[in-house]
């Protein structure tokens, strides 16, 4: 069923703890699904949906499973521990965004990952902890030449990726049909990483400026704009308001794409006012 509004719920020691198939603009407020013999919680055609407080540890093969067009659901405040096979599992399901999210001890079961994305385009992962598998942090992968085989446009953002005993994030296309393109990193901590040849990663920081005057006066309405070494393009574009200092702004550090590393650092930054000019140059980086 549908536009169901349900809390407090336990659901443990099952096939799956909550099975939402074809089951649309439900809200569940404080779930725990642990030990199923399949996953915690599987949406199936499952879409619109909201999760808030959910816990899920301990299934024999994943945490939370998405497939088959479940999209546009929003979780918030996730948990997702020692499940044996995969954290989060996407399977051709798209537009789905994980606020606060917690997965340790993932892949206990053998070569899997804490985050699996089959398929799937323009989900969102902010805010979270990644820690320990036993294989891979993050693994995308695609096969075959249709274009819903290609996994495309996830962002992945604030994320601390750690104790990955292979390859923290993993790009992983069948090397002659399928793509894995404009996947984007933002502010994520990791070890290492391997991209395939039909594989596009993004890797961005955040940057914030304060511009101040020969006096250490801030300065009101200065115009920052960044220019990459790589292309000497214009990256970014951004304002002082009157404290000196500048909303929170993207730039690329690097761009994996077809085999190769594009560089984009040193950025030269430039501070101007009507009266006023400046420049400094900027390593993207950890």
């Amino acid at each position: 069923s549908s536009n169901n509004t349900l809390s407090n719920i336990i659901s443990n020691s099952n096939k799956y703890g909550i099975t939402l198939s074809s089951s649309s603009k439900n809200i569940l407020i404080n779930t725990t699904t642990n030990s199923n013999s399949q996953c915690g919680i599987y949406f199936n055609v499952g879409q619109d949906n909201i999760l808030i407080n959910t816990t899920t540890n301990s299934n024999s093969k994943c945490g939370i499973y998405f497939e088959s067009s479940s999209n546009n659901n929003i979780l918030i405040n996730t948990t997702t521990n020692s499940n044996s096979q995969r954290g989060i599992y996407f399977v051709s399901s798209s537009n789905n965004t994980f606020n606060n999210f917690n997965i340790w001890n993932c892949s206990t079961g053998g070569l899997y990952s804490c985050i699996y994305v089959d398929e799937s385009d323009y989900n969102i992962f902010d805010g979270g902890f990644i820690n320990k598998s036993s294989k891979y942090g993050v693994w995308i992968v695609s096969s075959g030449s249709s274009s819903t085989s290609n996994t495309d446009h996830n962002i992945f953002m604030n994320i601390n990726i750690t104790n990955i005993t292979n390859t923290s994030v993993f790009l992983d296309d069948d090397g002659s049909n399928s793509e894995n393109l404009n996947n984007t990193f933002i502010n994520v901590s990791y070890n290492n990483q391997t991209v395939d040849s039909r594989s596009e990663l993004i890797r961005k920081w955040y940057h914030q400026a304060y511009v101040n005057d020969s006096n250490g006066n801030p300065l009101n309405n200065a115009n920052v704009v960044f220019y990459d070494n790589y292309s000497s393009n214009l990256r970014g574009n951004l304002t002082t308001n009157s404290s000196g200092w500048t909303n929170i702004g993207e730039i690329i550090e690097y761009i994996k794409i077809s085999g190769n590393t594009i560089y984009y650092n040193n950025y030269s930054i430039f501070a101007y006012n009507s009266t006023h000019v400046g420049n400094v140059s900027f390593n993207v980086s950890l």
